[in-house]
């Protein structure tokens, strides 16, 4: 495994996955604004496919949502709401592969386009295929929802290929 040696500021994940738990927020009827209080997230940032929101404000964001909403498998409904697109240009290489095999590779070998939080490796045991997941920042109270909507979101985008 490669470890990234960064300032923890500098950890980050696409605004497009914030955008994307806002529109899951905004639906148990729970404002942007509310959401973004206190942060130094730009609204309207997520339309930016280059744009990156930083480790901290994700997980206040994050937070806020599990406390807001009640919800504590809040990652689980974020990860059953992406779409392949939801993950930009690395969701569309994945789309244009010829087996899952080769889309998960694909999200292995450029998964830090989208996120420097974790790591992702896939490996066979027997007949079996792992992917494991490795937290490149100690991620904490992030941690579950992270993992959650990753293996949410590759379990129902899976299904779609």
């Amino acid at each position: 495994m490669t470890i990234l040696k960064m300032d923890p500021a500098e950890y980050s994940v696409s605004a497009e996955y914030l955008g994307l738990l806002l529109d899951v927020l905004s639906r148990r009827g729970i404002s942007q604004e509310v959401m973004l209080a206190g942060t130094s997230v730009e609204p309207g940032c997520w339309r930016d496919p280059k744009a990156r929101v930083t480790a901290q404000d994700f997980e206040k964001v994050v937070a806020r949502g599990i406390e807001l909403s009640g919800e504590p498998w809040l990652g689980w409904e974020l990860g059953a709401a992406m779409t392949i697109s939801s993950h930009g240009f690395l969701g569309y290489a994945a789309m244009s592969s010829a087996t899952l095999g080769e889309a998960m590779e694909l999200a292995v070998k450029y998964f830090r386009t989208r996120s420097t939080l974790v790591q992702l490796e896939t490996f066979t045991d027997g007949d079996m295929a792992v992917m494991q997941i490795s937290e490149l920042l100690a991620l904490g109270d992030l941690a579950p929802v992270m993992m959650e909507s990753l293996f949410a979101s590759f379990h129902f985008m899976g299904l779609k290929l």
